[in-house]
């Protein structure tokens, strides 16, 4: 206590703000050689900086540990020939490197073992503590993490015109590589109230309460985070653009792009299946690994990977350009394709950690604070030794490959009419959709199951929770509830959360987009375009890091998460996809060139550029805090009483509306909101640009500019909180940038 800032207002409040300063460079250098008429050679290399030091250094505010700095420097070089065969045919070849290294890192603070706590302490003198209704210390994505990512890339493209053909074809291929360390849960984390109720353990109901007496709700740790990845990728296309009449183009082509699933340089990854655990088939790998995992190197395991290569995977495309009046004024243009995508390669976060290679540990029950693994069978289990004889903890988390998964399709289409008016206007409608198959998600392979109990659910007799078999109902027993632990009770018990990445998602956005615009013609040009679409779609996992019970709410009812679309960021945050209405309209305006010369010395060459954005209501999904349906899921809703989600005048203090969901959920069921379906506030902005060229001499001229984003100065707010069980639920606590300005000075010569 000690440590954290002392308030002086009278209800005890603590207003806090991380500073943020950050210092960016960049380097660019490029070389052109004209080796000959036939023969062009560039290369280009670049480099870029970004430090922002952690804000805990400048405040010394512990508040401000949730908050971490960044240390990265990302490079990129690029390597061309182009080689002309004939006047009709070309020839490009590409090769690259990129490399990112991204440090997150915070300043010292604390850690548990800085204030006694019995445990091993990777990271000395940082922890996380998060406390119900209180304080937050720390964040596990601010502690120490290094992340490496480095591509190696080859294309090479011909393209030959032949009478009214243009025909192109060619190969892109990359090799992936990602280097990881980090401690998400490696520092520890503590939670002070939640799950701890009065009376249990001598809590006392209040998270602050509790934390004051030092008694802790629940307490998490796990090794550090290492995943070596490597994804290979390979393409070849062919097209080929027919101008079949003076009034209609035709394009069609293929690429064949097969799915070559991202592997693990040192084998950390493994198959699950409930059947060989029935039938007690072990891993050859690690001899102590519970039954039904298997791992890289294990009879019928596909390679370092997990999951089978698919070749079949063929693009087909097709589009068409037509001039109905052939006066180049009108076109229709419609097309078609397949297109294939696979998710991002750090969702291996997860499974590289699972044992033996590291392991994630919640002691069962209300731990004791100073000795957290007193109740741990063999007592604190880290560091963890590796090697074929490597221990297994008990209740591990794994995250486990499906070798059926299949890459993410798309299936396109659109339909565009444009037309020029007079000599300055185009207007322009589309209708674009498409249908997408194999979305990544995650779904539990072990949860847990109500069993047969005299108890009412969600309690337990007093030392009944660790029975084996269960014979209650609680969230204090759900790793005993598991069906791993009903099946095999011996082998179950190494067995705790269990997900699989489960490639069976769909979805599907239609959209219609009209703009107009007007070339610039007497120092005015104006793009307007606006776009009403609607994007629907299953859960989807396959563009964040990933985390057990953090899928599916129902393993058996994937449709209970259907809703608008939307994605997690690699913070865990939701981000809505779903934007019913965007419209977007830019200006630019040029000052006409003044006779006088003084006032063509003063007034003329100025441009004036505006941009104004406007994006309806983003969908949020309320959650309640606790696994009501007793099934081990790690997010679960409430139930929505109120037809109206959000308060009668929505603001600040009200947005949504807690009297229209319930703060708990009947044990034993899941709540009947649906995900991604509660409008949050809308998004609008106006940039200006004011900018001029003064012409020095004929070599030598002096740009000036300034810019001035959300000119108006106005509030956006943020999303409201969105736990049910927080204090702060409806409330929105946070706002987008003030009005920001800036202006530069260029000197050409």
């Amino acid at each position: 206590m000690k440590l954290l800032p002392k308030s002086t207002d009278p209800c005890g409040r603590t207003p806090y703000g991380p500073v943020s300063k950050i210092n960016e460079y960049q380097t660019l250098g490029r070389v052109d050689y004209q080796i000959n008429s036939r023969n062009q050679l560039f290369g280009r290399y670049m480099a870029t900086t970004y430090l922002q030091p952690a804000p805990y250094g400048f405040s010394h505010n512990l508040l401000d540990t949730t908050a971490n700095g960044f240390d990265n420097l990302s490079q990129a070089i690029t390597i061309g020939h182009t080689f002309l065969y004939s006047p009709t045919t070309i020839n490009s070849l590409r090769a690259g490197y990129n490399r990112v290294a991204v440090f997150r890192f915070n300043d010292d603070y604390f850690s548990g073992c800085d204030i006694g706590v019995k445990m091993t302490c990777f990271i000395p003198h940082q922890t996380v503590v998060t406390v119900a209704g209180g304080p937050s210390i720390g964040i596990g994505t601010a502690i120490k993490a290094l992340f490496i990512p480095s591509y190696y890339t080859l294309s090479d493209d011909v393209n030959s015109i032949h009478g009214s053909h243009q025909f192109s074809m060619g190969y892109s291929g990359y090799k992936y590589q990602h280097s990881q360390y980090a401690n998400v849960f490696a520092a520890a984390s503590f939670t002070f109230g939640t799950g701890l109720g009065a009376g249990l353990n001598l809590g006392t109901g209040v998270g602050m309460a509790d934390f004051l007496l030092g008694r802790v709700a629940s307490m998490t740790q796990g090794s550090p985070n290492t995943t070596f990845t490597y994804k290979w990728y390979h393409s070849l296309y062919f097209q080929d653009t027919w101008k079949a009449s003076r009034r209609l183009t035709v394009n069609y082509g293929v690429r064949w792009e097969p799915f070559l699933p991202q592997g693990i340089n040192n084998g950390a990854v493994f198959n699950f299946s409930l059947d060989r655990l029935r039938a007690g088939v072990h891993s050859t790998v690690f001899r102590n690994a519970p039954a039904g995992l298997l791992y890289a190197g294990d009879p019928g395991f596909e390679g370092k990977t997990g999951v089978n290569n698919r070749w079949d995977q063929f693009g087909p495309r097709v589009g068409i350009a037509f001039d109905p009046r052939g006066d180049g004024k009108t076109s229709i243009r419609a097309s078609a394709g397949i297109a294939y995508d696979y998710p991002n390669i750090q969702i291996m976060s997860t499974p590289t950690t699972a044992p033996p290679f590291g392991s994630t540990i919640t002691p069962n029950g209300p731990p004791n604070f100073a000795d957290p693994y007193s109740t741990v069978p063999g007592g604190n289990p880290f560091p963890v030794p590796g090697g074929a004889n490597a221990p297994f903890v008990n209740f591990g988390s794994y995250m486990a490959q499906d070798p059926n998964s299949k890459g993410t399709t798309i299936y396109s289409w659109n339909f565009t009419v444009q037309h020029q008016f007079g000599k300055d206007w185009l207007v322009s409608v589309s209708y674009l959709g498409n249908e997408m198959a194999h979305i990544w998600g995650t779904k539990q392979l072990n949860p847990a199951v109500i069993v047969p109990s005299s108890s009412a659910l969600g309690t337990c007799p007093t030392g009944a929770a660790t029975n084996v078999p269960p014979t209650c109902n609680s969230t204090a027993n759900t790793n005993q509830r598991r069906i791993a632990s009903i099946i095999n009770p011996v082998e179950g018990a190494k067995l705790g959360p269990v997900d699989v990445f489960d490639s069976t998602g769909t979805g599907n956005y239609n959209g219609l987009l009209a703009s107009v615009s007007r070339r610039l013609a007497r120092g005015i040009s104006v793009n307007a375009n606006y776009t009403w679409s609607h994007c629907i779609a299953d859960i989807n996992g396959g563009s964040w890091v990933g985390s057990v019970g953090g899928g599916l709410n129902d393993a058996n009812d994937r449709r209970r998460d259907r809703g608008n679309c939307q994605t997690q960021t690699g913070t865990g945050a939701n981000q809505s996809l779903d934007r019913r209405h965007l419209f977007n309209i830019n200006g630019v305006l040029e000052a006409p060139r003044f006779k006088g010369r003084m006032l063509r010395a003063v007034a003329s060459d100025w441009i004036l550029s505006n941009s104004y954005r406007y994006q309806s209501a983003q969908f949020l999904t309320a959650t309640v805090g606790s696994d009501y349906a007793l099934n081990g899921s790690a997010v679960e809703r409430p139930n929505q009483l109120l037809v109206n989600p959000l308060c009668d005048n929505p603001r600040t203090g009200c947005w949504i509306n807690p009297a229209a969901f319930s703060t708990t959920v009947p044990y034993g069921t899941f709540g009947n909101l649906g995900r991604s379906n509660i409008p949050g506030p809308t998004f609008f902005e106006l940039d200006t640009a004011l900018s001029r060229v003064f012409r020095v001499r004929e070599s030598m001229s002096l740009e000036l500019r300034g810019e001035a984003f959300n000119l108006t100065n106005s509030t956006r707010l943020n999303a409201p909180t969105t736990a049910r069980n927080s204090s702060s639920f409806g409330q929105i606590l946070s706002v987008q940038d003030p009005r920001i300005m800036q202006v530069a000075t260029k000197f050409v010569f």
